[in-house]
């Protein structure tokens, strides 16, 4: 899965496309004087630019988590996308025509978070005729929280998801877990743009989304058997700051 950029990589991106060019200007043929050497004061700073960015990225991923990391100790790293200000896991039951869908949500910042998540169905509408309710939740300062909706199945087969969210912070906070996860949906960032456009390379603008595919059985009654109404977003606060009980157990 693809990690989200951070600035330092754009930044690297820019000063090495810097380098090279200064490379050509220091050892390429039929150069004038005057630009040799402007190419090697052009290279000396574009090298401990880049060097620095380096370090900078390091840096940025050797940071210790002020909170612990809930959601790594409930599933596998692997099933954890980065959405925002926010690590989620979705994860899926079945009990016969039961079918469950299970968010679980870890605020990364010491602030309220807007969670907005919808499940596309891309596949499947024969064996789950109900399109998944989005689900929009607030997520309480660097707490870990589950939602889940009981949905109906007709029949077995695959069901395949698009999941497209967004997290932002209602309030001023800060970070307080720093593991950096692959992203829902992989879109090139505005800075690797500029940074392509100035290097002279050509980028197609978009993404590559992430799809969900999960297997069912074929349930003993259809989901028109069983009217519960219209489903709705269950909540349940797993771990918070201010309640921070052991996370064992709870799935």
């Amino acid at each position: 899965m693809q990690k989200e950029l951070t600035i330092p990589t754009i930044l690297a991106v820019l000063f090495g496309f810097i380098v090279f060019v200064a490379l050509i200007l220091v050892f390429g043929g039929d150069i004038e004087p005057q630009v040799r050497t402007v190419g090697v004061y052009l290279l000396i700073g574009s090298s401990f630019a880049l060097l620095g960015c380096i370090r900078w990225h390091f840096a940025l991923e050797g940071r210790e988590d002020i909170y612990p990391d809930v959601l790594s100790t409930l599933v596998p790293s692997n099933e954890i996308s980065e959405v925002g200000s926010a690590h989620i896991s979705v994860r899926f039951e079945q009990n016969d025509a039961d079918f469950w869908i299970v968010v679980l949500a870890q605020n990364l910042v010491d602030a309220s978070s807007l969670l907005v998540l919808d499940l596309e169905r891309e596949a499947g509408a024969k064996i789950l005729p109900r399109r998944v309710p989005q689900l929009e939740m607030v997520l309480p300062p660097a707490a870990v929280v589950e939602s889940r909706i009981k949905m109906r199945i007709n029949d077995g087969g695959e069901l395949k998801f698009k999941p497209v969210g967004a997290c932002t912070p209602r309030e001023q906070g800060t970070r307080v877990r720093f593991a950096r996860r692959g992203v829902l949906q992989s879109e090139l960032s505005s800075g690797l743009w500029l940074a392509g456009l100035l290097a002279g390379g050509m980028f197609l603008l978009g993404g590559t989304a992430r799809y969900i595919r999960v297997s069912v059985s074929k349930p003993s009654a259809r989901a028109e058997d069983h009217d519960d109404g219209p489903p709705s977003w269950q909540r349940d606060i797993l771990w918070s700051p201010e309640t921070p009980e052991t996370s064992e157990g709870l799935w």
